[in-house]
């Protein structure tokens, strides 16, 4: 009888334990929180969070830069850059092509997108651009 008594002083003991470990291990998880926030992926130019200018002025900026454009090849660069953007809007969000089993479709249309809208720019272009602008990376011209 007496174990059965001994058994009853452990519980509260026990749950008290219990519940300090608990405590503890919830407040040793707070810096981890606070360091994980200052850890995360840092801002760069890759992400453009800090950059309010629009995925289109920075990809005609940097054409401009790399390539040297004039002012008419920039006005008309933006125009076909407009175009390629409407239309991959569109692509995005057809419906039908958002399927899994049409993706490979979904893909070939963005590749030629891209390939249109760089063939059109390289037309514009005069040889020297031309050379520069067949080695700039076609991901992300």
């Amino acid at each position: 009888m007496e174990h059965v008594t001994e058994n009853k002083h452990r519980s509260p003991r026990m749950a008290a334990t219990s519940l300090l470990l608990g405590c503890i291990l919830l407040l040793s998880l707070i810096p981890a929180a606070g360091a994980q926030q200052k850890t995360a992926r840092p801002l760069n130019s890759r992400h453009h969070a800090l950059d309010s200018s629009s995925p289109l002025d920075r990809e005609l900026d940097r054409l401009t830069k790399n390539l040297k454009l004039t002012d008419a090849q920039k006005s008309r660069v933006r125009t076909i850059l407009e175009k390629k953007d409407e239309q991959m809007r569109q692509v995005k969000e057809n419906p039908s092509l958002q399927r899994v089993d049409n993706r490979y479709k979904k893909y070939k249309k963005i590749a030629e997108i891209h390939d249109k809208s760089r063939g059109k720019i390289r037309k514009l272009l005069t040889g020297e651009q031309k050379a520069k602008f067949d080695k700039m990376d076609l991901r992300t011209y």
